[in-house]
């Protein structure tokens, strides 16, 4: 049994008495049913009011199709959250660790999980998280 849809709830419980404040690592394995899941980067992580939280998947174990059978996924929450949205959406254009280049005219976007890099003709532009500039 395992994800099986395009999109999954992940309840986080041991947060609550954490300081405010603070993102602190919930690590977790989630298991895929066959064929659901072909690359981590077609994995999105949505939290409160629509953020993209920090995370990272490794892929544990795939299925006879090389599928991926099941993932290790950490997300940094901040204490009090307990409600995440684990959701799959395929982007053709991604390698098997989920980074994508897109180019836009002379510049190029590099993507990986909810991060970008904007390099243009004079080096790195812009680096953001979901809507975020850092």
């Amino acid at each position: 049994m395992g994800v099986d849809s395009d999109s999954v709830k992940l309840t986080v419980a041991g947060l609550e008495d954490l300081p405010a404040g603070i993102h602190y690592p919930v690590t977790g394995g989630i298991p895929f049913a066959p064929g659901v899941l072909k690359r981590t980067g077609d994995i999105s992580i949505t939290g409160p009011a629509g953020r993209i939280p920090a995370f990272q998947t490794d892929i544990l174990s795939r299925w006879e199709d090389r599928s991926i059978k099941a993932v290790l996924c950490t997300i940094m929450a901040s204490a009090g959250t307990r409600q995440f949205e684990l959701s799959i959406q395929p982007r053709g254009n991604q390698s098997e660790e989920g980074l994508s280049v897109i180019k836009r005219g002379r510049k190029y976007a590099v993507k990986s999980g909810g991060m970008e890099a904007v390099i243009g003709p004079g080096g790195l532009e812009k680096i953001s998280r979901g809507q975020r500039c850092l």
